[in-house]
């Protein structure tokens, strides 16, 4: 009875160990757009003006910006926002334009880093390939050739090199040259220039007067204007703004060489990217290198950033923006706690049906089940914030996936000891033998995951990557939590006393088929479909799922060619809406000085004596454009505009944002493209009832309405701001399904290959075509049916493809097991095996419907209950759960025949060699006995 406690209080322990650290974990996690507040950063597109005084902050991007496709070049600068944050990193993220001047980007920077989300400010809105080196003072006589240093790196892919200190590493930027002595002299040239011309301060002994030393610094400019100066930077921000990085040259700083090149043959620049982690002395803090690496990154992606070619982007202001999804984190006055929301309530509700599942079918060993798996899904999941990977959807998937890895474990040693006890063995022996049959299964399940994992970790994208990392530590945990955990929880239960005579009840085994080995009874039982012939099904499973795939394929490659290759019908996730974007220039940083427009009070409602103010004074249709308005922003920091002056100090102008988000979509342009007309009128005179009236409607575009109300009512100059209507048109396109199919493609193959060294190659084979055929089928059903999805459903087809491999392996090991002590001399190699397939499927079918069953509660309980942003990949699991069981149980068996017997043709055929005869000649007496002894000993 003591064990049988233990038991109980070992899986106890464990459960509450992992419910009390669930809301630590939760509250260090790093979360992404979808789960966590985080920016919108707006960027303005202009003209590129060549010796633009104002930094390209004017000539803005009108209809008439259109590309050689057709399409308006804000969209294509937005395609470039958009690859440059999968060159970041970043796993969620939203990039829509507004008008045709204007990309609004939604993302949360790791860890909502202030340094973050400037380092994207400048990257995103960055033109880059036109470099030039420097010196920050270039007014002494050996200034090398200026010449060679206008392009020396343009072109070139930086890179992030470690150097090593001893104790510590120190990661700077290195960029190669231009092939070429003239690049490698004049590169030389520059450095022994900024080092000849840097001075160390001196004191006079005698006099004790100090001679301040000067410091000529490596300068790399990025699109350089003619006549910029290094001097002019502190004067004048718009040189400044052209100046990428500065570099000392002293001891080597900027220069550096290959680990081979001893010679010193090929230098390259070498740049150490400012960051906290360096000191005001210039001192290295190892405690920050995290700081120097995000850094060093930022000034990498600065120097390989593509040229924005002849239009510039200009980033404006950012605005808080809460969590697309839901919170997970609530944050109090005093407190951070877990908030308890959908996601929360499905990850509770899912363990609990689990939790009553396994109560069902395995009674008291259901313990051993669900602190199984709380124990691996919490272990990955710690894990994965410990490393400081943003949490998302993904991420929140592959979680829900791996917990039928340690349910696969523990179900199959279950199955296991069940089967040994149904051999008439006692439990602590069936507990022996099931352990040591369970261990292969168990690990092969772990290698697996790892190994999807591992090729969606580097092949599938930014935001699959994330299900990758969760795949691999869930396949380690998971693998060695069943091999410890599992086992010592078995063994506490199958070597207490009173579970000997008790077992039948506690594990849920039928005592009357257990056989009794005394009166030489043999094991009649052997699972609940094991005379159950799945083979019958073949046809329809594999008609349906040929059926499917065709489907697939061809209305992905119709849909792909005509919606330039967006395949998913996400119509209702591209809905245009129309917003009012009022800018307005001050002369202060703190406030603005146009009193009309002096804030969002002086923009809505009244004013003291009772008149509209400019969003209630102007009517569309029978609305005011405030009553439209669903949403009124002011950014809350202005943009500094610097005009430079032709001589002497240029002026600093400020610029504020309002952003209004109307309730109805107005399209600004017709079908012939020409401006859209809508029924406007004025606010009129404020009767003496107090009531507002308007003057009669007139027809005119929206822009001009606007305009020419603030400029006859409001405004006097026109210069002081910009008013104008634009459509707003969402993107989709995370996860970019090519890589994703990629990345998963390439697991399923390396994990096929995985099954065939263990399994035999023609079972292998069978597994890894019905991992592919199932996935397949997940990833197109979206496409065919139409349903309106993003692709971001795809990441689904995870679930079918580990679940197709978890199944095979029941039945592979099943197989493998019955071949091997088949001792039935009758039959040929091939009837052993079709025999062994069959009843191998029958036999492990109850294994593979129950882990199907608790895979798929879990899909529809967060498709039912969680976020419904997020519903479909969920959807996309559950559907791959049916045809990975229906493929595993009907097709699988059948397919493993056809590459037995294909293998079988293709061995070659060996010649048997003859004995020659040798005629006349007796055959030679090899034993010592005399035949007769021989004959004796047969006959006795």
């Amino acid at each position: 009875m003591r064990r049988y406690i233990s038991y109980i209080i070992l899986c106890a322990a464990a459960l509450i160990g992992v419910g009390a650290s669930v809301a630590p974990t939760i509250e260090g996690m790093e979360a992404d757009l979808a789960y966590a507040q985080g920016k919108t950063l707006y960027f303005k597109a202009s003209h590129y003006v060549e010796g633009s005084l104002d930094g390209n902050y004017s000539d803005f991007l009108d209809s008439t910006d259109i590309d050689a496709s057709g399409n308006p070049v804000i969209e294509d600068l937005a395609d470039t926002v958009s690859e440059r944050l999968n060159i970041w990193g970043m796993s969620e993220y939203d990039v829509s334009t507004e008008g045709y001047d204007t990309i609004a980007v939604t993302l949360r920077a790791a860890d909502s880093s202030q340094t973050q989300y400037s380092y994207l400010e400048q990257y995103l809105s960055f033109s880059g390939q036109d470099y030039e080196l420097g010196a920050s003072d270039t007014t002494h006589d050996d200034y090398p050739d200026a010449d060679v240093l206008a392009d020396i790196i343009d072109g070139q892919e930086a890179r992030i090199e470690n150097i090593d200190m001893g104790q510590y590493k120190v990661p700077v930027v290195v960029v190669p040259l231009h092939e070429g002595d003239e690049y490698k002299e004049a590169f030389l040239n520059l450095i022994t220039y900024c080092n000849d011309n840097t001075t160390k301060s001196t004191t006079d002994e005698t006099t004790g007067e100090t001679t301040e030393g000067t410091s000529t610094l490596l300068v790399v400019w990025a699109n350089r204007q003619e006549g910029d100066e290094y001097s002019q930077a502190s004067e004048d921000p718009n040189v400044q703004s052209r100046i990428l990085t500065v570099e000392s040259t002293a001891n080597d700083n900027a220069v550096w060489y290959e680990d081979g090149d001893e010679d010193k043959e090929t230098p390259y620049l070498q740049l150490v990217p400012a960051s906290e982690a360096f000191t005001s002395d210039r001192q290295y803090d190892p405690t920050k290198t995290k700081e120097a690496y995000e850094a060093a990154v930022f000034l990498r992606n600065m120097v390989n950033a593509s040229s924005l070619g002849e239009y510039r982007l200009n980033f404006t202001y950012s605005a808080d923006t809460p969590a697309t999804v839901e919170q997970l984190v609530t944050i109090g006055n005093y407190s951070v706690s877990p908030a308890f929301g959908r996601t929360l309530i499905c990850v509770i509700v899912g363990f609990a049906i689990i939790a009553v599942i396994a109560a069902l079918f395995d009674r008291i060993f259901a313990l051993a089940h669900v602190s199984a798996l709380a124990l691996s899904v919490f272990a990955a999941f710690g894990t994965f914030v410990a490393f400081g990977s943003q949490f998302n959807i993904a991420a929140l998937l592959a979680l829900a996936l791996i917990a039928g890895l340690p349910l696969f474990g523990s179900l199959y040693y279950s199955a296991k000891l069940k089967d040994e006890l149904y051999k008439g063995r006692t439990l602590k022996k069936a507990n022996q033998e099931a352990g040591k049959k369970a261990v292969w299964p168990t690990v092969d399940a772990g290698i697996i995951a790892i190994i999807i994992g591992i090729f969606v970790y580097f092949f599938a994208g930014d935001l699959a990557s994330k299900a990758g990392v969760v795949l691999v530590f869930g396949g380690f945990f998971a693998t060695l939590v069943n091999l410890i955990f599992t086992r010592i929880a078995s063994y506490l239960l199958c070597t207490d006393s009173t579970m000997q005579s008790s077992f039948p009840k506690q594990l849920h085994v039928d005592s009357k088929k257990i056989p009794d080995l005394m009166k030489e009874e043999k094991q009649t039982y052997f699972g609940p479909f094991a005379n159950h012939d799945f083979s019958k099904g073949k046809i329809y499973v594999g008609v349906l799922t040929a059926v499917f795939i065709l489907a697939g394929i061809g209305t992905m490659i119709g849909f792909g060619v005509t919606n330039s290759g967006n395949i998913y019908n996400d119509s209702a996730y591209r809905q245009e809406e129309t917003v009012l974007h009022i800018s307005v220039r001050s002369d202060s940083k703190d406030s603005i000085n146009v009193a009309s427009l002096s804030g969002i009070e002086s923009i809505t409602g009244e004013d003291a004596d009772g008149n509209p103010n400019l969003l209630s004074a102007i009517k569309i249709g029978d609305k005011t454009i405030e009553e439209l308005s669903t949403d009124v922003t002011l950014s809350d920091t202005p943009k500094a505009v610097y005009v430079t002056a032709d001589a002497g100090t240029g002026t600093t102008y400020y610029w504020w944002y309002y952003q209004i988000t109307l309730s109805e979509h107005f399209p600004l342009y017709g079908d012939n493209g020409a401006e859209a007309l809508y029924e406007v009128s004025y606010a009129d005179v404020l009767g003496d009832d107090g009531h507002l009236t308007f003057g009669e409607p007139f027809e005119i575009g929206l822009n001009d309405a606007i305009n020419d109300y603030i400029l006859g009512e409001l405004v006097s100059e026109e210069d002081l701001f910009t008013a104008e209507f634009a459509t707003v048109v969402p993107s989709v396109s995370q996860p970019d399904i090519g890589q994703f199919s990629l990345g998963l493609g390439l697991g399923i193959l390396l994990a096929g290959v995985y099954m065939m060294l263990r399994y035999r190659p023609s079972r292998g084979l069978a597994a890894l075509l019905i991992s592919a055929a199932s996935s397949y089928v997940c990833l197109s059903f979206f496409v065919f049916t139409r349903m309106s999805v993003t692709p971001l459903v795809a990441i689904g087809c995870l679930g079918a493809a580990l679940l197709s491999f978890l199944l095979a392996v029941y039945t592979a090991d099943r197989e493998k097991e019955l071949v091997r002590f088949n001792r039935d001399k009758t039959l040929s190699a091939l009837e052993i095996r079709r025999d062994a397939a069959k009843r191998a499927t029958g036999m492990e079918a109850g294994n593979a419907f129950l882990l199907s069953v608790f895979m798929a509660y879990l899909a529809l309980v967060f498709f039912a209950f969680g976020p419904a942003a997020y519903a479909y990949p969920y959807l996309n699991v559950l559907l791959g759960v049916f045809f990975a069981l229906a493929l595993v149980l009907c097709v699988y068996p059948l397919l493993e025949m056809l590459f037995v017997k294909l293998f079988a043709k293709m061995q070659p055929k060996h010649k048997v060699k003859h004995k020659k005869k040798v005629g006349g000649q007796l055959m030679k007496k090899k034993g010592s006995e005399p035949e007769e002894a021989v004959f004796i000993g047969i006959n006795d």
